[in-house]
């Protein structure tokens, strides 16, 4: 960051070039907000009009320009858009997602809570939409960017719903965000987990070049072969001894070019 000019302004470049990454920018007592920047963004602070009062996300006496000024003026108010209820909504999800995959409540009734919270979700998507229909689509990436990696959350050892991993495995996030960054997160962790995710079966890949592994390797992939083997209800209950083999599979095998 440079040092203000005598005029006010400030300069920010950021030093890597990621496509429409999300950074959260703090103006000290006078600007919280969260910008998505791609090519530049000029943000302008009015203390006439904020009267030293902190702005969060966006408001009065805050504008965006250049390039990806309108969006984000668009996001950060469609943060803000009924923004207690959308909260309240997603944070209920977060919290039965975690249930879940805790086996706290019954696989059945999160699909429940996921399809209801979905349907919410849309339908405060829909009414923001209606005002700004040109970035609807935006708007709903990033929101099944958010929705999508929670719902990945129950399944990182079981077999998700075909029709739902064929649309998260289409999902593609617009923007280096908090959202778009977990929601591949959790797209790779279900799919190192969940063999029958892989686009190819890592553990057959290795044991192809089984014969040229040390002895820790052998015995970490045979050890794999052993669980992966055994009855869904028995693999349920070594859910944690394969989550720690997978765990070291990956310690002792990544990097290799035999991968």
């Amino acid at each position: 960051m440079r040092g203000l000019t005598k005029k006010g302004a400030a300069t920010i470049v950021l030093e890597d070039n990621l496509p429409y990454q999300q950074v959260w920018l703090t103006v000290d007592s006078l600007l919280y907000t969260g910008i998505v920047v791609n090519t530049n963004l000029h943000i302008h602070i009015d203390v006439a009009i904020t009267k030293g009062k902190e702005v969060f996300l966006a408001g009065e006496g805050v504008t965006f320009s250049g390039v990806d000024g309108a969006l984000n003026t668009v996001l950060n108010t469609h943060i803000l858009f009924r923004k207690a209820e959308r909260d309240n909504i997603e944070s209920y999800f977060v919290d039965r997602s975690l249930a879940a995959a805790n086996k706290q409540i019954t696989m059945e009734a999160f699909l429940q809570t996921a399809d209801s919270v979905y349907q919410q979700l849309q339908a405060i998507n829909d009414e923001f939409i209606a005002k700004c229909p040109s970035y609807g689509e935006i708007i709903r990436n990033e929101t099944n960017s958010m929705y999508y990696s929670w719902f990945c959350v129950p399944f990182r050892f079981k077999e998700m719903p075909n029709a739902m991993w064929e649309k998260i495995k289409a999902h593609q996030p617009y923007f280096v965000s908090n959202d778009g960054v977990a929601f591949y997160q959790q797209l790779s962790n279900n799919t190192v987990y969940n063999s029958k995710h892989g686009p190819l079966n890592i553990q057959q890949l290795l044991y192809s070049n089984y014969a040229t592994y040390n002895a820790v390797q052998q015995s970490i992939l045979d050890s794999i072969q052993h669980y992966e083997q055994l009855s869904e209800s028995e693999k349920e209950k070594a859910r944690q001894v394969l989550k720690n083999l997978y765990n070291k599979r990956y310690a002792h095998f990544a990097g290799s070019k035999r991968c």
